[in-house]
């Protein structure tokens, strides 16, 4: 069972396990054995970023994928259809970065994503558009770095970020 394969994370829905992995999104039935992925499409239709990073379920069940060199994807599990969220130069409102390292969802409802390079990514779900939280050299509350890697919500509602060679940071919102 797809033995050659990097698996980033995994999450459990609906009684199948998601696979994030260097070759695309994989759903795995542990009951029956089976398998099926949803790989890169050059189409440009659907998933079309091979390295899976990171899998987040949403309330109604569906899917986002956060992708390496493409983006972030919404992933509508009874349709089978991919809608994308990508970085646009020209749109100071989109993904700041398409590399996506790890989603998270707060207590609040808002959905992080973070990405290398580009910071944290706060999504207005109703709108599309993105807030962005930057590192800036001139501000000591900004973040450390942009290299953004993990989120954590502690006990006491503090949320924590990591990034690379910036270390720990308290996001406080």
């Amino acid at each position: 069972w797809y033995k050659r394969n990097r698996i980033n994370e995994i999450i459990e829905h609906d009684g199948y396990l998601w696979l994030a992995s260097m070759h695309g999104l994989g759903r795995f039935n542990p009951i029956t054995g089976k398998s099926e992925w949803f790989i890169p499409n050059e189409k440009r239709e659907g998933l079309n970023a091979g390295q899976v990073m990171s899998l987040l379920t949403d309330e109604k069940g569906n899917l986002w994928v956060g992708t390496i060199h493409g983006g972030l994807f919404y992933f509508e599990v009874d349709s089978l259809q991919f809608t994308k969220q990508y970085y646009h130069s020209s749109n100071p409102n989109s993904l700041s970065n398409d590399n996506v390292k790890s989603l998270y969802r707060n207590s609040k409802g808002q959905l992080f994503i973070a990405t290398e390079e580009g910071g944290i990514n706060i999504l207005n779900e109703q709108t599309g558009q993105f807030n962005h939280l930057r590192f800036s050299a001139n501000d000591e509350h900004s973040l450390s770095s942009d290299d953004v890697v993990a989120f954590f919500e502690d006990s006491k509602g503090r949320f924590w970020v990591g990034t690379i060679n910036g270390g720990l940071n308290l996001y406080d919102s």
